[in-house]
């Protein structure tokens, strides 16, 4: 995947700020089979959208960095898609992100910013690749809202044959 300049500032400035928490799964010894994944990708309304997108998903993403039991985060864009993707050492821990202020508040705010929202979660063995979350989030993902996007591996509808065509 290719980073934007956008993922590699805020990776490069989240290594300066927290330099041992990214990537924090080399300091953390978890059983295999414990890893729990959430990844999120959306596309912005606009431009005009973008200041405050960028604003509360900066702050969500250092409020996951912080949250206990996580293991990886990473915030990026690939083909227009904004993605997230976090590792937590269990299901509870990724909830106890969930239900935080900072989280909290850029999901009120969703609709304001984005046009289209996508979300999967998934337990795992081993750490996973952008790579592979994206494709996992590609074909597993629930649309949260938007059009079907066929780059976000949404299938677009295909039309009905007629039921007299069934019947003859």
């Amino acid at each position: 995947l290719e980073l934007s300049s956008f993922s590699h500032t805020i990776l490069h400035h989240s290594r300066i700020i927290f330099p041992n928490l990214l990537p924090t799964y080399m300091n953390k010894m978890i059983a295999p089979g414990t890893y729990y994944v959430s990844v999120t990708g959306l596309l912005t309304k606009s431009w005009f959208s973008m200041p405050k997108f960028f604003y509360l998903s900066n702050r969500a993403y250092n409020e996951a960095l912080k949250t206990k039991g996580n293991i990886s985060s990473s915030m990026f864009s690939t083909g227009g898609i904004y993605h997230t993707i976090t590792v937590w050492e269990s299901k509870d821990a990724m909830r106890d992100f969930f239900s935080g202020e900072d989280h909290i508040n850029a999901m009120k705010s969703l609709k304001d910013v984005s046009s289209y929202v996508k979300v999967h979660g998934y337990f795992t063995d081993e750490l996973p690749t952008a790579t592979c979350a994206i494709n996992e989030w590609k074909e597993e993902g629930r649309r949260v809202y938007g059009e079907p996007n066929e780059k976000c591996g949404d299938l677009a509808p295909k039309a009905c044959l007629p039921c007299t065509e069934f019947e003859q």
